[in-house]
């Protein structure tokens, strides 16, 4: 079984008088605005994708991914409020159409899945760390091979 793991840093927030905040994409956002989250995704999105071409991650076809939100403390989180930010990041991975900014021009990644349904992806699995070194919202992403062996469950 190969196993790859890419570490995404993500943005932090500014606002207005105060000072910024992680940039995370909880499940509890449900009244931040559209263009707020659509911004933040699309910043987890593209880090995803420079974390994968970093990594020379090679083409895969299915995969198992375990994600791990890294945070600076001990203070009490659900883990799988996260998991708009894990989606973000495995959008950033897979084969999608990017638009450059201030233009109608749209450009072709080519990511290392084909797709990110159940057909090429089991999980994500949510997990987190406690990693007091972390300054920056970070999400890793382990990414394991399903077709080089063993396939664990599904």
């Amino acid at each position: 079984m190969t196993t790859y793991t890419l570490t995404v840093v993500g943005p932090m927030v500014g606002r207005r008088g105060k000072p910024p905040k992680p940039g995370w994409l909880s499940s509890n956002d449900r009244h931040a605005h559209w263009a707020q989250r659509s911004k933040l995704t699309a910043q987890w999105r593209q880090a995803a994708y420079k974390a994968m071409l970093a990594a020379h991650l090679p083409r895969l076809n299915r995969v198992r991914i375990v994600a791990t939100a890294l945070v600076p403390n001990a203070r009490l989180r659900d883990s799988n409020n996260l998991e708009p930010t894990a989606k973000a990041c495995i959008d950033g991975i897979r084969d999608h159409t990017e638009r450059i900014a201030d233009t109608k021009v749209a450009v072709q990644l080519r990511g290392c899945l084909p797709d990110d349904n159940t057909k090429h992806v089991v999980g994500p699995d949510m997990r987190m760390r406690i990693d007091r070194s972390v300054q920056l919202p970070t999400i890793e992403l382990t990414i394991i091979d399903l077709e080089a062996g063993d396939h664990g469950p599904a």
